[in-house]
């Protein structure tokens, strides 16, 4: 199933905790902060949800069926817990607050991610 909630100014996404049977999910350009509640949608495969106020994106840990992310433009620093989504293809991040030094855990994110076959955007950054 896929939903499609793009520019309509959406913050709260509890009312979407319940909708399992997604595994496509289309978030664009809201002002959307906290991502928790789709911990549980675990059928995901694609997620958009570039042009928010997005920080912590912890919650994605769970979503293991994820191929597709779309994150760009959002206030993202820590990247680490994309190693989880081993089904990972197609990651953009750029405009986001990651930090880039080469010596960087971000970097290092960035190359394994790279090395297991992801195509990863992520320049430029804010």
């Amino acid at each position: 199933a896929l939903l499609s909630l793009e520019r309509v100014g959406l913050q709260d996404l509890s009312a979407l905790s319940s909708l399992v049977q997604l595994e496509d999910l289309y978030l664009s350009f809201n002002e959307i902060e906290e991502i928790s509640t789709i911990r549980g949608l675990q059928r995901l495969r694609t997620l958009s949800l570039n042009g928010n106020r997005v920080a912590d994106i912890s919650p994605l840990s769970t979503l293991t069926e994820l191929m597709e992310l779309w994150l760009q433009d959002n206030r993202i620093s820590d990247i680490s817990v994309l190693l989880d989504l081993e089904k990972l293809r197609e990651l953009r991040l750029e405009e986001n607050e990651i930090d880039l030094s080469p010596d960087g855990r971000a970097r290092e994110v960035l190359d394994l991610l790279q090395q297991r076959g992801v195509n990863v955007t992520f320049e430029p950054q804010r």
